[in-house]
């Protein structure tokens, strides 16, 4: 099990965009949950392979969900998470579960990430690194192997895609998965985009997957 830490007391920094708080291993990535609203760093590479026995085998617990979203930021700094396990019912799953750029504020993005031979299943709104995502910047992105299941709205990326208040963009992201596993709305990078009123810009971005689904599959996108 992961060890219970709370991210203002226990993690090295500040939390700030400036002083990030720094994660070096799985039970600190965890623990992102405990404030939604920080900036985080990897220092190092973290092999996340326990997490397949966590929680009787559910695996990793989804950071931020429909009712508390993640407004922070993510800077891999060019690292890797290695073997991730996320096993739920649930909707919104990920590394990630819920993201959101709060108020507008621009600051919420995930860049300079490499994930590698995670597993990763979940109900609706199910990608490798966040389930559901709203206004959210995603910049040099990589996923190196693994799989994605769900059921309504799974990419190997990102599940949902949204541009509510601001444009989304994506850039220089690449997914190369072993398989991406839904019934509709189903994508190797992203199974669903919505617009509401703003753009999504994808630039630089490439996948590679085999994509399995009912209705509305795509190799790229879904929906």
């Amino acid at each position: 099990e992961p060890v219970d830490l709370d991210p203002d007391t226990d993690l090295d920094g500040n939390g700030t965009v400036d002083d990030p708080y720094n994660v070096t291993n799985a039970s600190e990535l965890q623990a992102m949950a405990g404030n939604l609203t920080a900036h985080y760093q990897l220092t190092g590479t973290i092999n996340a392979t326990n997490t397949s026995k966590w929680d009787g085998g559910d695996g990793f617990d989804p950071v931020g969900n429909v009712t508390h979203e993640f407004n922070g930021s993510f800077d891999g700094n060019g690292f890797e998470i290695e073997n991730l396990t996320i096993n739920r019912t649930s909707d919104d799953v990920g590394l990630f579960g819920y993201t959101d750029d709060k108020d507008g504020a621009d600051e919420t993005e995930i860049r300079d990430l490499r994930l590698s031979n995670a597993d990763v299943t979940g109900g609706n709104a199910v990608g490798s690194v966040v389930g559901n995502s709203s206004d959210v910047k995603f910049t040099n992105v990589t996923i190196a192997g693994g799989r994605v299941e769900g059921s309504d709205s799974v990419g190997g990326l990102i599940g949902i895609l949204d541009s509510f208040g601001t444009n989304t963009d994506m850039t220089d992201t690449h997914v190369d998965l072993d398989s991406v596993i839904g019934t509709t709305n189903v994508g190797g990078v992203v199974g669903s985009t919505v617009e509401d009123g703003q753009r999504t810009n994808i630039q630089d971005s490439t996948a590679n997957a085999t994509v399995e689904g009912h209705d509305n599959v795509g190799g790229f996108v879904g929906r």
